[in-house]
């Protein structure tokens, strides 16, 4: 639902509201219960399948009902349902301290990526101005994962935790995830500029830094899929979702430039980031990806996955505009389209207002940068390595025609994502040339693994 309710907000004039009309009635005969709980999998005929609460599929049917919702569909409906299903939430499986149980009885680990993902619900709901409750979900899940989900030796994002909030160094489960340090940088973003948290901001930063310095291919300039606890290489496959998520992560440094030379550095590294993830779609099926290359930028022959959709989307509709900054304030219809400030001479960069304050997140942004060392030194050398594969990788990402056609997703070439600004501005000429493309490949993802009764129905 999110991936086409996203398609028809970014102009898709396909059948998009009909597929998220689909998606609602799915959610609402086979997967919702009358006690409010989400049934994770249910067979083709509406069969339960499995009854068990999962937190991760629980985020994404709220995630969901929030981008139903934004695109006016069944408002009346979906917006109490969402109250309700997070109500049945809280009173069932919320932790003592914060955040929620995986299961009654408790079954550990405690997982930090589903939090990631109902936050995310919850920013969604609270900038479309829903209930407080909303907002305060989101602050308690915000201050969850600074003062417990990050290791306080590295900074980097954990995922495996006890029964108290305690991160697990054994087992196996000692693992970092590049691809989540990036999501989690771009949420802490939007949260931290909406509260005008430095804190917030300058773990937003650290997470950014851990990626680029100890997650990132050397070989391929593409992020990992997995480090150890202590940073090393744990599983070097070089699958799509991370690329995608790391897309997101610069935006939201962007949002906190403090310059043009530092909002011109981030517009090159997004450019490039975005060149890069047509190397995913040079596939042989149509509207098709591959989910992994190996360490050698091979792509391995596996089945896409559905939820990759979500990733795509989510990463195409934040870099088609160049990505709106968040604001205290739920988004108005035209919220995403981009504030440019135009600067003769010099690239063109994004205001970050908090509140239409500006000088709050140029002040915040400083804090941050104090606090995560004063320095953009691993900034700098994984810009010196993605302009080396610029130039020597141009062909890897350019030959692609079916990354550069039209395809049956059909997006208008005039369309928010690519036409001029409401002031007369447009995005940097890099920019363009990506949004383009970007457009170009949104148009070749017309999924045909859209199955209407599966599970997780909210993520497709």
């Amino acid at each position: 639902m999110y991936a086409f309710a996203t398609a028809v907000r970014l102009g898709w004039t396909g059948e998009g509201r009909g597929l998220v009309r689909h998606g609602l009635d799915a959610l609402q005969r086979h997967h919702i219960t009358d006690t409010g709980e989400v049934l994770p999998l249910v067979a083709a005929d509406g069969r339960p399948l499995s009854r068990a609460f999962d937190l991760y599929d629980q985020a994404f049917v709220l995630f969901g009902l929030a981008a139903a919702a934004a695109i006016g569909e069944r408002v009346e409906t979906v917006v109490p349902l969402a109250a309700r299903l997070r109500d049945r939430m809280i009173a069932g499986w919320k932790h003592p301290e914060a955040g929620f149980e995986e299961a009654r009885p408790r079954r550990l680990p405690l997982r930090s990526n589903p939090h990631m993902h109902l936050f995310e619900a919850c920013l969604a709901w609270a900038e479309q101005g829903g209930d407080a409750a909303w907002r305060n979900l989101a602050d308690e899940i915000a201050e969850l994962c600074l003062r417990r989900f990050r290791d306080p030796e590295t900074g980097a994002l954990r995922e495996h935790f006890d029964g108290a909030w305690r991160r697990i160094d054994a087992d196996g489960l000692e693992v970092v995830e590049p691809g989540h340090q990036a999501e989690w940088a771009w949420l802490l973003t939007r949260w931290g500029l909406s509260r005008g948290r430095a804190d917030a901001l300058a773990a937003a930063r650290r997470l950014t830094d851990i990626l680029e310095g100890y997650g990132i291919s050397s070989r391929q300039g593409l992020a990992v899929n997995a480090l150890n606890g202590d940073l090393s290489l744990r599983d070097p496959l070089l699958r799509l979702w991370p690329q995608t998520e790391r897309i997101k992560a610069w935006i939201a440094r962007h949002w906190l430039a403090e310059d043009s030379a530092a909002a011109s550095a981030c517009d090159a590294q997004i450019a490039e980031l975005g060149r890069q993830l047509f190397r995913y779609a040079d596939h042989p099926v149509r509207g098709s990806w591959w989910e992994n290359l190996d360490a050698s930028g091979r792509p391995v022959s596996e089945p896409a996955r559905a939820s990759s959709l979500y990733h795509l989307t989510c990463a195409i509709a934040e870099l088609a505009p160049a990505g709106s900054v968040p604001t205290a304030g739920p988004r108005s219809s035209s919220a995403h389209t981009p504030e440019i400030t135009p600067a003769p001479g010099e690239a063109q960069r994004l205001r970050a207002p908090i509140s239409n304050d500006a000088r709050v997140v140029a002040s915040a942004a400083r804090t941050a940068r104090s606090a995560s060392g004063g320095c953009d030194r691993g900034v700098e050398v994984r810009r010196d390595r993605c302009c080396g594969l610029t130039r020597a990788g141009k062909g890897d990402t350019e030959h692609c025609p079916r990354a550069r056609s039209a395809g049956n997703f059909a997006m208008p070439t005039n369309s928010r994502a690519i036409r001029q600004s409401s002031d007369g501005n447009r995005p940097p000429r890099r920019f363009r040339s990506v949004q383009k493309r970007t457009v170009n490949m949104l148009s070749q993802l017309r999924p045909t693994c859209c199955a209407p009764s599966h599970a997780r129905a909210a993520n497709m």
